[in-house]
């Protein structure tokens, strides 16, 4: 047995259409959202 809790359920969907819109929006965002942020914090200070 073990000692482990089980794990908590994941936040990623079950049906892989899902699944790729997630993974298509999670990497556009990681990609966009720090130049964004760089960009607007330099046109407010």
């Amino acid at each position: 047995t073990s000692t482990r809790p089980s794990p908590a359920p994941g936040r990623r969907p079950l049906r892989w259409y899902d699944r790729a819109v997630h993974g298509f929006w999670a990497e556009y965002t990681d990609a966009k959202l720090p130049t964004a942020l760089q960009t607007l914090h330099g046109d407010f200070f």
